[in-house]
């Protein structure tokens, strides 16, 4: 019988995804770094991706919305992945600064 090799053929698959098509390989990876955001905010939060293909560049909007706090951040770059990738580190950042003011609050009144 015939073998083939159904990883490579699966890997780069094209599909839409977020506004936009990509292959498998990266659509693995943005949801990768979506669970990481989501296992970093508020519970109950919303977490969504819009990326939009421009003429020279694709601009990737990642945001975040829950009770207690709203992430955002809009980026661009000629690469699919760059672009989402910088919005999740910019995210990422957005959300480091609010724990650590959060959790501030919480420290000063254990130690008062």
């Amino acid at each position: 019988m015939f073998k083939t090799n159904t990883t490579a053929f699966f890997s780069n698959r094209r599909q839409n995804a977020y506004g936009v098509e990509m292959l498998t390989q990266e659509k693995k990876k943005v949801d990768e770094w979506l669970e990481d955001l989501r296992d970093q905010v508020p519970y109950l939060s919303h977490v969504a991706l819009k990326v939009h293909k421009l003429p020279r560049a694709y601009k990737a909007t990642i945001s975040i919305n829950s009770v207690s706090a709203t992430f955002y951040a809009v980026k661009q770059h000629e690469a699919l992945l760059e672009a989402v990738r910088s919005a999740y580190v910019e995210v990422q950042q957005q959300i480091l600064v609010w724990r650590e003011q959060r959790f501030a609050g919480l420290v000063r009144k254990s130690v008062s």
